[in-house]
């Protein structure tokens, strides 16, 4: 007995041939979009402290000198404040 006209096969090659072509056409499609990054807003927050934190580091050295003269006059007793001074900052700081 034959029976003409019947592959029971051929469902099977067009699924798999479509499916290669959507591949195929995602894939073009990936390669056409242009890519870009979004970060958080917490992701943000953290570039921007690094960046204050590198700023502050280097003026650190500085007060690092001002803070080694002061306690070298403190341990030679040559540091002598005002009361008006330190009263004038404290006015000034809370004002």
């Amino acid at each position: 007995m034959k029976i003409d006209g019947i592959n029971p096969f051929q469902p099977i090659d067009k699924v798999g041939k479509k499916s290669v072509k959507r591949a195929d056409s995602q894939a073009k499609k990936a390669s056409s979009a242009e890519d870009s990054v979004s970060i958080s807003g917490d992701a943000y927050n953290m570039q921007q402290l690094a960046l204050v934190r590198q700023v502050l580091s280097e003026i650190k050295d500085v007060r690092a000198q001002k803070v080694a003269q002061v306690k070298d006059s403190i341990a030679k007793g040559e540091y002598n404040v005002s009361a008006q001074d330190v009263a004038k900052k404290i006015i000034e700081f809370f004002s």
